[in-house]
This record gives C-alpha cells, structure tokens and sequence, in this order.
C-alpha cells in the first residue's frame, strides 16, 4: 500500500517541481529582459547627460572645440534624440505577462479518483477463491450455530408449558 502511495506522490512531486522550474526560468528570463531594457535606457541618458555636460563646458569657454566636431556631436545628438523620441516599447509584451496555473480538464476528477483509490479485500477459506472488501468481513455471519439448548429456549412446547 505503501509503495502505491509513495509512487503517485514521486510522481505528483515531479511534476510540481517541473511546474517550479518552468515558473523560475520564466521569472529569470523577464526579469534579464527588463534590466537589459533598463541598462539601455541608462546609457542613452548617461550619453545625453555627458554629451550635453561637453557642450555647456564648451559654450562657457572652458574647453575648445572645433566646428567639425560640434557637428559631429550635433548628429549624434541628433540620432540619439531620435532613438529616444522613437523608442516605444510593447507595454503588453513586456510589462502584462501574467503567468497562470491551469490544472487542466481531468484536475476536477482527482480528488474523486483518490478518494476511490484502492480497496483491501479478505480471502475467505469458505468461498475459494473470492475476496470479499474489508468491510464485509467484519460483518456477523448470517447464520450461528447455536446450542441444542438455545433451540429449546425458543421452542414453541416451551412457550407452550409456561402459559
């Protein structure tokens, strides 16, 4: 009975810890999306941020800067502002996921397959070859051998000399 048990647990634990797994890999893999979006959009403002430090410093007269490179710095402004301007992430692929346990169409029917699970049955010598459920077994037998004596007790010339 044990044994019975012990296997459809394993299998039952298998299956949760497949169950685990999956939602662990999911998790890792969003979230490794996200930062990976997220250390993107710090470097596009970390270059913005240093780009338009250079300028400033520039416009002040503390550095000097050629005609060529200001152009150089005003396309890759340019480009950079696009990107950003542009950039619109997909908000229901990326930030609605919702991850969902089904137990599946037959997940109704389990808890009355457990409940039915099994039955211990007694071999009786009297009936050869046929298993009777436990139950039944404890049940009185229908008919007690009794004493010879019981037998007057009830008798009707008994009943009888007592009127």
């Amino acid at each position: 009975v044990r044994e019975y048990f012990r296997r459809y647990y394993r299998e039952l634990k298998k299956k949760e810890e497949l169950f685990i797994q999956e939602i662990e890999t999911f998790h890792s893999t969003e979230t490794r999306l996200m930062r990976n979006l997220r250390d993107i959009l710090e470097i596009e403002s970390s270059n913005m941020s240093e780009g338009c430090a250079y300028l400033e410093a520039a416009l002040k007269g503390e550095r000097e800067v050629e005609d060529a490179e200001l152009a150089k710095l005003k396309n890759i402004f340019s480009e950079g502002l696009e990107y950003l301007r542009n950039f619109q992430p997909d908000a229901e692929e990326l930030f609605s996921k919702k991850l969902r346990f089904s137990p599946g169409d037959d997940a109704s029917k389990l808890p009355t397959a457990i409940a039915n699970f099994g039955e211990l049955t007694v071999s009786l010598p009297q009936f050869a070859g046929r298993y009777l459920p436990l139950e039944q077994s404890y049940l009185p037998r229908p008919m007690r051998i009794g004493y010879e004596s019981d037998n007057y007790k009830y008798s009707s010339r008994r009943c009888e000399a007592e009127e």
